[in-house]
């Protein structure tokens, strides 16, 4: 399993949902299973051909083998840096 995260745009803005899915369709393959929480960006995905899993945070943060939690200490990282 590995963990990817999109940094804002240039302008330092979060990423559009076109922009995020280029950012996708770029670094991950195309086979591969992506897992992210409920963001409403991310609901993209389940439009295209590619396997997505969820994770309601306001639910639970783990649903089986399912969870967020290699991006999740990514970003606790990054953020005591």
């Amino acid at each position: 399993m590995h963990a990817k995260a999109a940094l804002p745009n240039k302008e330092g803005k979060k990423l559009t949902r076109k922009q995020l899915l280029n950012v996708i369709n770029e670094e991950v393959h195309k086979d591969a299973t992506i897992v992210t929480e409920e963001f409403i960006g991310y609901k993209i995905l389940d439009k295209k051909e590619r396997i997505h899993l969820t994770i309601g945070h306001s639910k639970e943060y783990v649903k089986g083998d399912v969870h967020t939690n290699i991006i999740e200490g990514f970003w606790s990282f990054l953020k005591e840096e």
